[in-house]
């Protein structure tokens, strides 16, 4: 034992620690382990790899972490083993408490985050809510003309905060995946079914360019569809003269790549640095939740949404999944 070892394990000289065992200084804990670790070593001859981390209970009381490494030798005849310590104690600590202090910092940006959504949620809430105080206040001298108009305000009011409430359930409570082999060629093919009629009304025509290679992935069909569904009606409704929505997708470097492109007006780089904060929307009656649940959908899947956008030429969706390999049609 060196004077390095000497004064690790709490000792002012070698005398003091001549005739103690191995097995004094060895957290009780870890006993168990380095005992399994010295018959390994002492039978098949191979040196402890990796680097071992134990703990080491000193002479003068203290707890130290140390990293060792142990092989075995010939010592005066004899097979015996010999290992070489550092005391890592202060490297673990440190490390400690910077996961602390990291752990701190995160509750506090989460707090900050959901005192902000919290805000936001009540911001929308207040507005409908004090219209529909007002007319409540309204309705007992209003004459029965103008009840029937006001009630149709009241219902628009309660529909908007029930839409709040609605994604916020969505956005905060994870939903189950029913997960399955899903065919993304069908699943864009029902959507654009679904959103047909809105379209047209829009004057909106919507280009369809998809491969015919295998476009499979896994995961829940009714989630997936709700996030196309949810990217083609922004589309659409952005495009309030009408235009053209494209809807490509294709095989990509082990990813089902879908794509939306419209014809609107686009957004600013402030507009899309903002896209995706809760409550924030370029449509007049947006929440700005839709995209927020779709990229929590999406992460579910393994996947991702990236927006591309300038103004005056358009916006384009970008959905990437993990392509199925269980599947082969």
């Amino acid at each position: 034992m060196n004077r390095e070892a000497v004064r690790m394990i709490g000792a002012f000289s070698e005398d003091q620690i001549l005739g103690k065992s191995i097995w004094d200084v060895v957290h009780p804990d870890d006993v168990e382990d380095i005992r399994c670790e010295i018959d390994r070593i002492m039978r098949t001859g191979e040196a402890s790899s990796p680097l071992l981390e134990r703990r080491m209970c000193t002479i003068d009381g203290r707890e130290i972490v140390t990293e060792l490494i142990a092989r075995s030798i010939r010592y005066r005849g004899q097979k015996a083993i010999i290992s070489a310590h550092l005391d890592v104690t202060d490297r673990k600590r440190a490390e400690a408490q910077l996961a602390k202090a990291q752990q701190l910092l995160y509750d506090s940006e989460k707090l900050s985050a959901l005192g902000q959504l919290a805000a936001s949620v009540a911001h929308e809430i207040r507005n409908p809510l004090t219209a529909l105080i007002g007319f409540t206040k309204l309705m007992p001298q209003a004459a029965p003309e103008d009840r029937v108009r006001y009630c149709e305000i009241m219902e628009s009011e309660l529909q908007s905060i029930q839409s709040v409430v609605g994604e916020m359930l969505l956005f905060g409570k994870p939903q189950p995946i029913t997960h399955g082999q899903l065919d993304v060629r069908k699943g864009l093919e029902e959507s654009i079914a679904l959103l047909h009629a809105q379209a047209n009304m829009h004057g909106v025509e919507i280009i369809r360019q998809i491969a015919d290679a295998s476009l499979w992935t896994t995961g829940d069909a009714n989630q997936i569809k709700r996030v196309f569904i949810n990217v083609m009606k922004n589309a659409i409704e952005a495009m309030q003269q009408g235009g053209r929505l494209f809807v490509r997708a294709f095989q990509h470097d082990g990813q089902v790549v879908v794509k939306f492109t419209d014809e609107g007006p686009g957004m600013t780089p402030e507009q899309l640095e903002r896209i995706g904060s809760p409550f924030y929307s370029t449509k007049v009656n947006g929440n700005g939740l839709g995209i927020l649940i779709c990229r929590r959908i999406l992460e579910d899947h393994k996947g991702s949404l990236e927006i591309v956008s300038k103004p005056g030429k358009g916006t384009t969706v970008v959905i990437r999944l993990p392509v199925s390999t269980l599947v082969s049609r």
